[in-house]
């Protein structure tokens, strides 16, 4: 998996709303492992993921568009997709071994955005240049 990582700008840009119409709507399945932002309301979490509290279900795909959509600055995210949910090892993930998962996105302390994407996805170089772009964007 190719992950860039670069500073984030000054107003917290780029967050996930904007890195979301980057990837295709692939028929993949979503885990939100780490949410903490500002703007999130209580009732979009309680939408997407019940009671899930720290351990996050898995989410189809129109579930990380309305959890992007309510978030209005990022502190920690960490959202990964998998092709499956045999993909899905909670052990291989808290050890940040990614190599099951088709694409992450990463934001850590308001400060760091990192996107990663697998050699398996077609359009893996296009959504990470797209993702460099956004600091020209800001």
């Amino acid at each position: 998996m190719e992950v860039v990582e670069k500073e984030l700008l000054e107003n917290g840009y780029p967050n996930l709303r904007d890195v979301v119409p980057l990837i295709p709507d692939y028929d993949w399945c979503w885990w939100v492992l780490e949410v903490e932002a500002l703007g999130l309301a209580d009732a979009v979490v309680e939408e997407l993921f019940g009671g899930g509290g720290a351990s996050r279900p898995g989410i189809a795909w129109p579930g990380v568009v309305r959890l992007a959509e309510g978030i209005g600055q990022s502190i920690d995210v960490l959202v990964v997709a998998t092709r499956s949910e045999a993909d899905y090892v909670r052990e291989e993930l808290d050890r940040d071994d990614f190599s099951r998962c088709l694409v992450l996105f990463r934001i850590f302390d308001s400060g760091e955005a990192a996107l990663g994407v697998s050699a398996d996805v077609p359009q893996g170089r296009e959504i990470i240049e797209g993702f460099l772009a956004l600091w020209d964007r800001g």
